[in-house]
């Protein structure tokens, strides 16, 4: 098991593909990605 945010960074990197942004735009246009949101609240700026 992890035992720092380092290691479950490299943990996670290991099996969550990368994808560019033009890979992930051509995804979502074909309804084939689940994208998740993880920002914090105070990250969005007063937009959604």
């Amino acid at each position: 098991m992890p035992s720092s945010v380092k290691d479950m960074l490299a943990a996670a990197e290991a099996v969550v593909p990368r994808v560019t942004q033009s890979e992930a735009a051509r995804l979502i246009s074909e309804r084939n990605a689940l994208v998740v949101d993880l920002r914090e609240t105070s990250e969005l700026g007063g937009g959604r």
